[in-house]
């Protein structure tokens, strides 16, 4: 599911991405940070996730390499490429998901993998 999710993210899927959220999600993404805006909230801060992530990207890709189990989490880790104007970002990523009711009722977008995997104590 977890896998669904992002290909929905990446694919900017809104619909198929609140197929799969529970109406109370709580989303951090980097883009949120860059732009201003604190956690999204519910379904409409979904939405205003993607307004903001086709305002503010030109591009944006995500490439999931591993999944791993941390207690009620599940950590993805792979890599993001975006392009927006003259700004390239190709680094690492890597985003905590949490799963209730059989949709996901959390989720956290990392600047690093390293950085998702110390954040839910998987770090080596």
């Amino acid at each position: 599911m977890i896998r669904e999710v992002l290909d929905a993210f990446e694919r900017r899927d809104i619909d198929a991405v609140l197929a799969r959220a529970h109406p109370d999600v709580e989303f951090v993404a980097v883009t949120g940070q860059e732009v201003g805006h604190g956690p999204y909230l519910g379904h409409a801060g979904l939405r205003q996730y993607f307004s903001d992530e086709s305002e503010h990207w030109d591009e944006l890709r995500i490439s999931v390499r591993e999944l791993h189990p941390a207690g009620e989490d599940i950590v993805a880790t792979g890599r993001v490429w975006a392009r927006s104007g003259n700004r390239l970002v190709d680094s690492s990523a890597g985003w905590i998901w949490r799963v209730e009711e059989g949709r996901v009722r959390y989720g956290r977008v990392f600047r690093s993998a390293a950085a998702a995997l110390e954040a839910a104590g998987l770090a080596p």
